[in-house]
């Protein structure tokens, strides 16, 4: 057998697996839809039983994923009240100095 032939070979092999897995991502992604299911990443390779690895070898479907499940904006944090202020200063002041610091 010639290495054209076996490369050859090797290269269809890899296609028809890529093919066979995104077949799969994308009827599981359509499946998770259908049944309501939280539609990321991870939760979608454990529903197929491939790894994540997997999904993101495909990135025209890791942009369908992302789309999907859009990240919450982080909420900004409260601003501190005066009486937290205080009661940060009291404990700070209370608290047990260490023998060597300064003042």
């Amino acid at each position: 057998m010639s290495t054209s032939r076996s490369l050859g070979g090797l290269h269809r092999s890899t296609q028809q697996r890529s093919a066979a897995t995104r077949s799969k991502i994308t009827k599981a992604l359509r499946e998770m839809r259908k049944n309501g299911l939280a539609v990321n990443s991870h939760a979608l390779a454990k529903y197929v039983g491939i790894a994540c690895r997997s999904i993101h070898n495909h990135p025209e479907l890791l942009e369908q994923i992302r789309a999907e499940s859009p990240r919450p904006a982080s909420p900004a944090p409260a601003p501190a009240s005066e009486s937290s202020c205080l009661v940060q200063l009291k404990i700070a002041r209370d608290a047990p100095r260490r023998p060597g610091l300064a003042t």
